[in-house]
C-alpha cells in the first residue's frame, strides 16, 4: 500500500482505519478545537471493497472480502446488501462478521411481505431515520413512524408527529417527560421546567425549582400536590433545608407527619409554632424541651439567646423576667446603667406585648360569644386579663436566675409581681438616674436635685446608697441644706452599711452642718417632700425630671410617661424614656 503523507500524530488504528490528529493546529487554539483536526485514513482493502460495491456489484465485493476477510469488510458488504434488499448475501456477511443482531434483523426482514416496510427497517438500521419516517408516512403508517421515533429516543420528533394528529395524550405526556429528562441530565433546569410543566411531573418539577432556588414557585407547586402523597414529604424537606419553616410545617401536616413538622420548628428555633403544634397534636414533651434548651443557654451565659428563645416561643413573661435579671446584672456588676435601661425597656415592651395580646384575645372571645353590653364586655376582658396575669405571676414565682439556679422564695415572687405590676419602673429608674447625673455634670444643680428626689421611689431597683449620695451632693451644691440633711439621715440609717463607712458619713455631716444651717432657701412643692420622706410617687417630666403639677403635658402612648409641653422641642421625635416615636 502506498504511503500517505500527513502532519498529524497517530491516534488509533481500528477497523481498517488510521486516525490522526493535527496537534500543531489544535494547540494553537486549544479551547476551541475543530473537528477537522481529526483525520481518518482508510486502508487499501477497505477502499477497494467500497469502490466495488458502490458500483452495485455486491457479489464481487463479497469475493474480494473473502480473500482478505475482516469484520469491517463484512459489515460494509452486509449494509450494502441490505440497501439492495439482497437478504441472502447480507445474511452470509453478517455470519462471517459474527454479528448476531444483524442475523436476527435479516430473519425479520425475510418475513415481511411489504418491501416498503423492509426498506424502512433497513433505513432505521443504517441510521437514516428521516428516510425511514418518509417511507412510513408514504405508506400511511404514521403509527410505525411514531414507534420508530420512540425506539430511537427522538422525543422532540414524537411530539411533532403527535401534534399533527394521531396518538394519545398519554403518549405526548411521556414524550414531554423524556424531553425534560434530556435537559435535566444536562443541568439545563429552565428548559426542563418547560416540559415537566406540560406533563405535570410534579416530582421532577420540584427538583428543578429547588435547583434553581425558585422557592416561590416551589411553594405554589406544593399547593397543587394532593394531600397524603409521598411527594409532600420530599417537598417539606426542601422547604426545611432552606429555612422556610411555615411552608415546611404546612406540607408536613398535609403529609400526615406532624412529628416532622414539630422537629422542623424546634430545629429552626420557631418555638411559638412548635408549642402550637405540640398542643394541637398532643406532644407534651415539647414544653420540657423548651425549658431544658433555655436552661442550657442560661448556663452557657447566652442570656440574650435565651430571651430570643422565649420570645419566639411566645413566652413574654419569661423573656421579661430574664431581661430584668440581665439588666440588674449590667447595672450592679458591669456598672452600665445605659445598658440596664435598654434592657428594662425591652422587658417592659415584652410585658406590654403580652398584655395587649391577652386583651385582644379576651375581647375577641367575648365578642364572638353572646351579645353583651359594652360595659359587660370591658369587665369580662379586664377580669380575664387579671386572671391570666396572676396565673402567669404564680407560675413564674419560681424564676431561673442568671447562673442557672432556681430560687423559690418570697422575695423573688414579690420582685416578679412588682415588676409586672408596673413594667416601666425599671426603665424609668435608670432613666431618671442618668438624667440626674447628666444634669449634675452640666452644672444644673437645681434640676439634678429634683431628679434625684424622684429616684427615692425607686430604692427597690437602684442602690439606696447611690440614690441618697447623689441627692446629698446635688442638694449641697444647690445650697438646699435641709434636703441635704435629710439625705444624710437616710444614708446614716441604711441597713447593712459598714461601720467605718457610717462613721465617715457622720463625720462629713457634722463638718457640713456645723458650717451651714440645715434649711432650704425655698420651699419645695409637697410632692417632692413626700417622695423624699415616704417614697410617694409623683408624675415627673421625663425631659427635665421636674414634677408635673398643673402645667400642660404630653403623654407617650407607649410607656405612658409624661413630659412638660413647654419643654418638648419641635424636633423631638422620640420619647426620651422608651425611645418610641411620638405620635
Amino acid at each position: 500500500e502506498s504511503p500517505v503523507q500527513s502532519a498529524g500524530y497517530l491516534a488509533r488504528f481500528h477497523d481498517l482505519e488510521v486516525r490522526s490528529i493535527n496537534l500543531d493546529d489544535l494547540m494553537l487554539i486549544p479551547d476551541a478545537p475543530d473537528r477537522d483536526y481529526v483525520v481518518d485514513y482508510e486502508s487499501k482493502d477497505l477502499r477497494e471493497v467500497r469502490d466495488i460495491i458502490s458500483g452495485e456489484n455486491v457479489l464481487a465485493g463479497y469475493n474480494l472480502a473473502n480473500q482478505n476477510p475482516h469484520p469491517r469488510l463484512w459489515k460494509l458488504i452486509a449494509e450494502k446488501a441490505l440497501e439492495e434488499l439482497d437478504f441472502s448475501t447480507a445474511e452470509k456477511a453478517f455470519v462471517r462478521a459474527e454479528n448476531y443482531y444483524g442475523i436476527q434483523l435479516v430473519k425479520q426482514l425475510k418475513t415481511m411481505t411489504d418491501k416498503n416496510k423492509s426498506k424502512a427497517e433497513v433505513a432505521v438500521y443504517l441510521g437514516k431515520f428521516d428516510e425511514a419516517e418518509a417511507i412510513y408516512r408514504g405508506i400511511d403508517r404514521k403509527d410505525l413512524a411514531l414507534q420508530m421515533r420512540n425506539r430511537i429516543g427522538d422525543y422532540s420528533r414524537v411530539v411533532q408527529l403527535l401534534q399533527t394528529g394521531g396518538g394519545s395524550d398519554k403518549l405526548i405526556r411521556i414524550a414531554w417527560d423524556h424531553i425534560g429528562d434530556h435537559y435535566s441530565d444536562r443541568f439545563k433546569w429552565k428548559k426542563a421546567i418547560q416540559y415537566y410543566s406540560q406533563c405535570n411531573n410534579y416530582e421532577k418539577l420540584a427538583e428543578c425549582y429547588y435547583r434553581l432556588a425558585m422557592y416561590g414557585e416551589l411553594a405554589v407547586l406544593s399547593g397543587q400536590v394532593p394531600d397524603g402523597t409521598a411527594l409532600l414529604t420530599k417537598l417539606a424537606d426542601m422547604f426545611d433545608s432552606v429555612g422556610m419553616y411555615e411552608q415546611a410545617v404546612d406540607v408536613y401536616i398535609r403529609a400526615n407527619n406532624p412529628r416532622a413538622a414539630l422537629d422542623c420548628c424546634i430545629l429552626q428555633n420557631r418555638w411559638e409554632k412548635a408549642l402550637e403544634l405540640a398542643e394541637t397534636h398532643d406532644f407534651p414533651q415539647t414544653e420540657g424541651l423548651l425549658q431544658r434548651f433555655a436552661g442550657e443557654l442560661i448556663q452557657k451565659k447566652k442570656w440574650l439567646e435565651a430571651v430570643e428563645l422565649y420570645r419566639r416561643a411566645n413566652r413574654p413573661t419569661e423573656a421579661a423576667i430574664l431581661l430584668g435579671e440581665i439588666a440588674e446584672r449590667a447595672a450592679t456588676k458591669d456598672v452600665k446603667p445605659s445598658l440596664a435601661k435598654k434592657l428594662h425597656v425591652l422587658a417592659a415592651l415584652e410585658v406590654e406585648r403580652h398584655r395587649k395580646r391577652t386583651m385582644d384575645n379576651a375581647t375577641n372571645a367575648t365578642l364572638n360569644g353572646t351579645k353583651t353590653a359594652a360595659g359587660t364586655v370591658a369587665q369580662a376582658t379586664a377580669a380575664t386579663l387579671e386572671t391570666l396575669m396572676m396565673t402567669s405571676l404564680e407560675a413564674n414565682a419560681t424564676t431561673t436566675t442568671l447562673v442557672g439556679q432556681t430560687t423559690n422564695n418570697t422575695n423573688s415572687a414579690n420582685k416578679t409581681s412588682k415588676a409586672f405590676a408596673n413594667a416601666w419602673r425599671g426603665a424609668a429608674a435608670y432613666h431618671f438616674y442618668m438624667l440626674a447625673q447628666r444634669q449634675y455634670y452640666a452644672g444644673n444643680m437645681d434640676a439634678a436635685m429634683k431628679s434625684s428626689i424622684k429616684l427615692c421611689e425607686y430604692d427597690d431597683i437602684l442602690a439606696p446608697r447611690d440614690i441618697y449620695s447623689l441627692l446629698a451632693l446635688a442638694a449641697y451644691q444647690n445650697k438646699f441644706f435641709g434636703i441635704c440633711s435629710q439625705a444624710f439621715v437616710k444614708l446614716e440609717t441604711l441597713p447593712n452599711i459598714p461601720e467605718k463607712v457610717k462613721e465617715e458619713i457622720e463625720t462629713l455631716a457634722v463638718k457640713i452642718f456645723s458650717e451651714n444651717v440645715p434649711s432650704d432657701p425655698a420651699v419645695l412643692p409637697e410632692v417632692y417632700m413626700k417622695c423624699l420622706e415616704v417614697n410617694k410617687s409623683y408624675k415627673a417630666c421625663v425631659i427635665t425630671g421636674r414634677a408635673i403639677l398643673e402645667s400642660p403635658s404630653v403623654m407617650c402612648k407607649t410607656c405612658r410617661h409624661l413630659m412638660l409641653e413647654h419643654e418638648k422641642k419641635k424636633d423631638l421625635i422620640n420619647c426620651p424614656l422608651c425611645h418610641s416615636e411620638l405620635r
